[in-house]
Formats: structure tokens, C-alpha cells, sequence
């Protein structure tokens, strides 16, 4: 599929049920959302920048050039993802408002990303140079792969908003790709990385390239999960998703993050690769977590040590974990099957997560998160120190950053690209199944036009409508699963 300013989505499948509408189509214009959308743009980005630069995580790549990562590098193994999903929360912004500022501060983190790659394309600052641990030489918790994952992401970001871009991010990610189905193809290292990601990653990179060796390395990777190749830790390897094959569990278990992380890449192959099978075998996880194993908010995760889902209807409302990545996660999982179905209750749970676990981890000024996202408290929380990273949700407020920081680059590319969760189209007309003021403006393969104003002012009052405009083609509402009634054109009607 080649990119186009419309076709940037965050999730484009060559098939499904449905064809998201991008950042070309869908714009935001007012309300809640937009409200957020511009906080992140002008606060949460540069909050984030600065904190990435205080912390060293970006200048680990310069160490990377000029020697010394031994002995300087800062930050957790996985440090370079942070950086990776900051360039991705960049390149959706800039696809969203075409931001001079942000598209000079992408390229210049870019530059020095792509100046730390290795000849054979192998990028990463913690592994594989003098006085390091040699490569992939820690697949439980190395997050090498992991990191790869995100750097794809960033690259699919660019391409879709900024299709040709001379900065280079998409070539530094072909390369990585190309050393990944090098090492770990059917004739490599028998492996797979002990946090997913990299799967849905390949996946979307392979849509992007028209490349089909990502596709076939992502579903290499989410078949060798699940038979004992991760070494058993202390929470088992049910933490990584490793004790049991994707087409045989039931729930989605283990590490929240880890385990939506699995099954939104299984849900891209098994749709890619028209696998009926996997498709229903996630789709069955999916209803089995829902109904068991998810907060009223959406939330998902009730164990703080390992971060974990419980157990069936272990959901203690004082003691939610609910991490913001696992809610963007489980977002991420819920928007792959319904392009696939069709099927509205997946926009609802989207919805939900997004009002009670995305909106609520930053605050009002965009410049402190909430890692976890506990249902109430029995004690007044601790105010966190404003000048160091908190450990996780070790403060129990919101605090500007982290040691483990994936929630707030988590935050800032969902919110820059939120306008890729609102609509989608097929066949027979338009579905718009996010409740916020805008336009909707998408020029179908046929010639045809669909153009659609939303008004909402949702959720102060819950009231939303639509004009539709210069199309005789049909626009669905999606009526939410509290709904009992709806009323298009003013005339009520029961919802089914």
C-alpha cells in the first residue's frame, strides 16, 4: 500500500471488515479531546524531550559514535524505546498540524539515532560493544527486539505522514528490520524477545514496505511463543505469555503490557495471512479478559509485582495497578478486531479506556502522568520529587517521569495520532464510532466523497450529531453499550 497524507493511520490492514480513515481524513476541532490533543502538542512533547536529554537516554546514541557507553550510558535496558516513541508521537503531530518547530526537533533526534547504527544494521546502546553483554545475549530482559519494535513504529509514523521525507528514519528502520530477519529467521537463533511488541511492529512495517519477509519474521515470532523458549523466571513464564502457544490460550494472561502487546501482533498476522484460527483464538482471549478481567474504567492489571493480570474477578479497586501502557495497549488490541468484525463492542471498550485510563494518566498541564491508575485510595498519596524519576507508581500521584518512563511517551504518540481511532469506512458508506467534534472529509477509491461534521459536546453532556454532507452514502453511529436508545435524525431508535 503506498502512503498517502490520507492514508495516515496508525493500523492500515491490506484486508478486513473495515478501512480505518487517517490523519487526513478525521480532524478533531474542538471539546475534550482536541483540549488534550493540543496540551500534548505544545507542553508533553517538550516535556518529554527535556527529560529524555536531562536523563541521557537520546545521548547514549552520541556515546554510541564516540565511544564510552560502557562506562556513561544511562538508563534501563530499554531506554531506546523512549526515544523511539517520542519520534513517533513527533511524526504524528507533525502529520496532524504540520509543526515547523517539532519537524526540526524530529530530525535533528533522528540524525543522531541513525548515526549510532552499526554497519550491519543492528541498532541499540545497551548491547553489543565493548564492555557490553554481546548481543541478544538476553532475551528475557534485554528488550533488544522490543526496542527494534518501536523504532519500526516510528518509521511507519513518518512514512504514512510524511511520505518521502529525506531524513532518513525509514531506511535506519528497514535496516534494523532486515538484521532482525537475519538473526532470527527460520535459519537463525531459534528465539523471541521477552517483551512483545516487535510482532505488530513488523507487521505494519511490512504493510508500509509492501515487504512481505516482516510479515512472515512476525508470525515466526508469535508461533515460537508460548513452548518454554524464555527462561522460567520468578513470576514464570506465564509473565512473558511463554507457557502456553497463542492458538491454544484462552485469556489474555501474565504482563498486561506484554500480553495486549501479543495479541494486537497476532491479530495483524492472523489477518494479514487470512488465519481464521489465531483470529478467533484472540478474539476469544479478548472476550475472556473483558468480561473477567478489566476495571469499570477499562483498566486492566490488578497485581503490582509483576504488573500483571489476576486471576478471574480478582479486581480489588484499592489495589488496581491498570497501567496507562496496559490501557493504550488493550486500545491497540480492541481497534485491530474491530477493523476485522466489525463488531461495535471493541469501539465501546475503546472508548471507555480511553476517558478512564489514557485521558486521566497526564495531567491538566501535560507535564506529570499517573503510571498506575488505581480506582480510589485509602490513604492521601505522596507527593512525588519533582526532580527525580519516581519508580513506576511508587508516588501513588501523578509524577513528571520515571525510571521505567513508558507511560508518558505511551500517552503522547496515542494522543497525536487519537484522530486514527475515530472513523472507518467500507463498501456500503461511513462508521464513526468516537464521539468527538470535527470534520470528516475522505475521497472513497470509487470517486466518491464522504464529508461529515460531528458536533459533540461529549462527555459534559452526552449529547453528539452529525450533518452529513455531499454524500448519498450511509454514515453508522456507533451507539455505546450503556446507550438504550439513539436518535438520528431526531427520531428515536432503539439501539441493537
Amino acid at each position: 500500500m503506498t502512503a498517502t497524507a490520507a492514508t495516515a493511520a496508525t493500523v492500515l490492514p491490506i484486508r478486513g471488515r473495515l478501512r480505518p480513515l487517517g490523519l487526513g481524513d478525521v480532524r478533531i476541532t474542538g471539546g475534550f479531546w482536541a483540549e488534550r490533543q493540543e496540551v500534548n502538542a505544545v507542553a508533553t512533547l517538550a516535556h518529554i524531550e527535556h527529560w529524555l536529554e536531562r536523563e541521557g537516554w537520546i545521548r547514549n546514541f552520541d556515546l554510541a559514535v564516540r565511544g564510552g557507553l560502557a562506562q556513561e550510558r544511562r538508563g534501563r535496558e530499554f531506554s531506546d524505546s523512549e526515544v523511539y516513541k517520542y519520534l513517533e508521537a513527533l511524526a504524528w503531530e507533525i502529520g496532524r498540524n504540520g509543526d515547523a518547530g517539532l519537524e526540526s526537533r524530529f530530525r535533528a533526534v533522528v540524525r543522531r539515532v541513525a548515526a549510532a547504527q552499526e554497519p550491519d544494521g543492528y541498532l541499540n546502546t545497551k548491547f553489543g560493544r565493548s564492555g557490553q553483554a554481546p548481543r541478544w545475549s538476553d532475551l528475557e530482559w534485554g528488550h533488544e527486539l522490543y526496542c527494534v519494535g518501536h523504532l519500526l513504529q516510528a518509521a511507519v509514523a513518518r512514512a504514512r505522514t510524511r511520505p518521502g521525507a529525506d531524513d532518513g528514519l525509514l531506511e535506519v528502520a528497514r535496516r534494523a528490520a532486515d538484521n532482525v530477519c537475519e538473526t532470527f529467521g527460520p535459519d537463525g537463533i531459534d528465539g523471541l524477545c521477552g517483551h512483545a511488541g516487535i510482532e505488530a511492529a513488523l507487521v505494519e512495517f511490512a504493510r508500509t514496505t509492501d515487504d512481505d519477509r516482516y510479515l512472515a519474521q512476525a508470525a515466526l515470532f508469535v508461533d515460537r511463543r508460548g513452548h518454554g523458549r524464555l527462561s522460567d523466571v520468578e513470576f514464570g513464564r506465564e509473565y512473558f505469555q511463554d507457557e502456553q502457544p497463542v492458538r491454544q490460550a484462552t485469556v489474555l494472561r501474565g504482563h498486561a503490557v506484554r500480553a495486549n502487546y501479543l495479541a494486537a501482533g497476532a491479530v495483524d498476522v492472523a489477518v494479514e495471512q487470512k488465519d481464521a484460527g489465531l483470529l478467533d483464538a484472540v478474539r476469544n482471549q479478548w472476550q475472556n479478559a473483558v468480561t473477567r478481567r478489566t476495571y469499570i474504567t477499562g483498566g486492566q492489571g490488578s497485581r503490582h509485582q509483576d504488573e500483571a493480570f489476576g486471576g478471574d474477578w480478582v479486581l480489588p479497586p484499592d489495589r488496581a495497578y491498570s497501567e496507562t501502557c496496559a490501557g493504550i495497549g488493550s486500545v491497540m488490541v480492541a481497534w485491530r478486531l474491530l477493523l476485522a468484525d466489525g463488531d461495535p463492542r471493541y469501539a465501546d471498550l475503546i472508548e471507555r479506556t480511553l476517558f478512564n485510563v489514557v485521558a486521566t494518566s497526564p495531567s491538566a498541564d501535560g507535564r506529570s502522568f499517573f503510571y498506575a491508575n488505581t480506582l480510589h485510595r485509602r490513604e492521601v498519596g505522596t507527593l512525588p520529587d519533582a526532580d527525580r524519576p519516581s519508580l513506576r507508581a511508587a508516588a501513588s500521584l501523578r509524577a513528571p517521569w520515571f525510571e521505567v518512563s513508558c507511560c508518558p511517551t505511551n500517552v503522547a504518540r496515542t494522543l497525536a495520532s487519537l484522530t486514527a481511532y475515530v472513523a472507518t469506512s467500507d463498501d456500503d458508506g461511513l462508521q464513526l464510532h468516537q464521539y468527538m467534534p470535527g470534520t470528516i472529509e475522505h475521497r472513497r477509491a470509487d470517486g466518491r466523497e464522504l464529508r461529515v461534521t460531528v458536533t459533540a459536546d461529549y462527555p459534559t453532556t452526552g449529547r453528539s450529531g452529525y450533518v452529513s454532507r455531499a454524500t448519498k452514502l450511509p454514515a453508522t453511529l456507533m451507539f455505546l453499550g450503556r446507550c438504550r436508545c439513539g436518535y438520528p435524525d431526531g427520531r428515536p431508535r432503539a439501539r441493537r
